[in-house]
């Protein structure tokens, strides 16, 4: 009978602490992961990226201290106490961006309509749409792109890092469930009792499922309808709706574990910020924040020797009985190298952890092309990561390219192959190089070693062009057959 009795027992605690998997359609749950989401340490640390990048960064809220007679530390008020930013980890994360996508990358596949095709979907607007996500991968770990229709047009929107939650079907992160989005719009509201229009600020979380969109009020943690149906990702103007095959959703990662790669660094930056300040502080102390020694003051007490000091620049002083009055300071000496040489190690030390690159280094001497690709061999490894991860990305968005190209009747080119060639922007030692291409003549084919030349872009139409130059540059004896035409030459070798 106890057997069961606890039978009964653990299968009514089954039922009752049922594991529920969070779902779109689950309102109260969804919410309670909205809320989480918002204060996640994930979010979080990509919310610090984008205020480190933009200059706000932990320095600003220095403040300087004492040990005070009980010996805690208090704020000291009465000194200098500048702030200075010198942003190493903006400029190294533009640095990243622009090595890899600064230069524009080519397109190439065996069918030249395709090309053709191609070439306008990768419009300067979008090329540059893919540069700001690589940005977000550098700075949050992963970037997002959402292929959506407007106006009977496919066009592909950014999504910010921070303000995304996927939810993927599998353990390897390939294939997507759903996902939110939650996001803040500015709206005006007309109350009665005031006459006018006030601003507020409304969050709301969209929803994104395999049918369609959703779009739901934030409010005191809880979901509220808007009162709006699902959107179709596919709209018609018969009425008609469509779905993706694919989630619509492009999700660029730096790397497998989509890394804050500010982590890494921010105690060095934070480090050279206070190296910087701290040097300032102490360069700029005047004779009126150093420490007075004073014999014989005619005065009553500290503060009011700082006070006159201050206000008027003067003190008076007397001589007594037991010997003259004066005034003497006592200084404490700067040394600047030991500031120069500590912040070198952290600036090196950030360099070497944002895996980026110092093209001071080459300015002295003359550097040639195996110093350069050593000192860009880290920056070049990262990239070539980062390149991988967005090549399968990329060969996503081509997917949905395709299908819109069928849908306006312009081709199937679904089959077709796809060579994405990203242009790395290294400092190249160019007569160098050309020298040693030089060389291959007559060894490798014209095309190829064109294509080691830096300043050709297209290498196959650059070959078509220098073929085009010699035909014109011949003598007019070559082209017709050695002084004269095929007819002539034949008769004179007979006679």
């Amino acid at each position: 009978m106890w057997n069961f009795i606890r039978k009964g027992v653990a299968r009514l605690n089954n039922y009752i602490n049922k594991e529920i998997g969070v779902s779109p359609d689950n309102l109260e749950l969804l919410a309670k992961e909205v809320t989480r989401f918002l204060h996640s340490p994930e979010r979080l640390d990509m919310l610090k990226a984008y205020e480190y990048y933009n200059d706000n960064q932990d320095i600003l809220r220095h403040k300087r201290t004492m040990i005070n007679e009980d010996g805690d530390i208090e704020e000291v008020t009465n000194v200098k106490n500048y702030k200075v930013i010198d942003n190493m980890y903006a400029t190294h994360v533009d640095k990243k961006v622009s090595y890899l996508t600064g230069n524009k990358f080519a397109i190439k596949t065996d069918n030249d309509a395709y090309t053709d095709v191609l070439d306008e979907y990768f419009d300067l607007r979008l090329r540059n749409k893919i540069k700001m996500v690589c940005g977000d991968m550098v700075k949050c770990g992963v970037g997002y792109l959402h292929p959506y229709y407007k106006d009977n047009e496919l066009k592909f929107k950014r999504f910010k890092p921070y303000e995304v939650k996927v939810y993927y079907a599998d353990d390897e992160k390939e294939e997507i469930d759903f996902f939110f989005r939650h996001y803040t719009n500015r709206v005006y509201t007309n109350r009665v009792y005031t006459r006018g229009y006030n601003e507020e600020f409304v969050e709301y979380v969209d929803v994104y499922t395999k049918e369609g969109v959703k779009t739901y009020k934030y409010v005191n943690n809880h979901l509220l309808p808007t009162g709006e149906e699902e959107k179709s990702y596919l709209s018609f103007s018969d009425g008609s709706n469509m779905k993706w095959k694919k989630f619509p959703l492009l999700v660029f990662r730096y790397n497998e574990d989509e890394q804050v790669l500010l982590n890494r660094i921010k105690s060095l930056q934070d480090g050279i910020n206070l190296i910087t300040s701290t040097f300032e502080n102490n360069m700029l102390e005047d004779a009126r924040d150093t420490i007075l020694v004073v014999e014989n003051f005619d005065g009553t007490n500290p503060g009011e020797l700082r006070h006159n000091l201050s206000t008027y620049g003067t003190i008076q002083i007397r001589n007594t009985e037991g010997g003259s009055g004066g005034v003497s300071t006592l200084k404490l000496e700067i040394n600047s190298e030991n500031y120069k040489i500590i912040l070198e190690q952290f600036k090196k030390a950030l360099i070497k952890g944002m895996k980026s690159v110092d093209v001071e280094d080459l300015k002295s001497g003359t550097p040639n092309q195996m110093n350069i690709q050593s000192m860009f061999s880290e920056i070049d490894q990262d990239a070539t990561n980062m390149e991988n991860e967005m090549l399968k990305t990329l060969d996503d968005m081509l997917w949905f390219i395709d299908i819109d190209i069928a849908l306006k009747g312009q081709g199937n080119f679904e089959n077709e192959k796809v060579n994405i060639i990203f242009n790395r922007d290294m400092l190249q030692d160019e007569t160098s190089i050309i020298d040693n291409t030089v060389k291959l003549i007559g060894l490798v084919s014209d095309e190829t070693l064109l294509a080691q030349i830096p300043f050709i872009d297209d290498p196959a139409a650059e070959n078509d062009r220098v073929k085009k130059q010699r035909e014109e540059e011949q003598p007019e004896e070559f082209k017709m057959g050695y002084g004269g035409n095929d007819k002539d030459k034949v008769e004179d070798d007979e006679e």
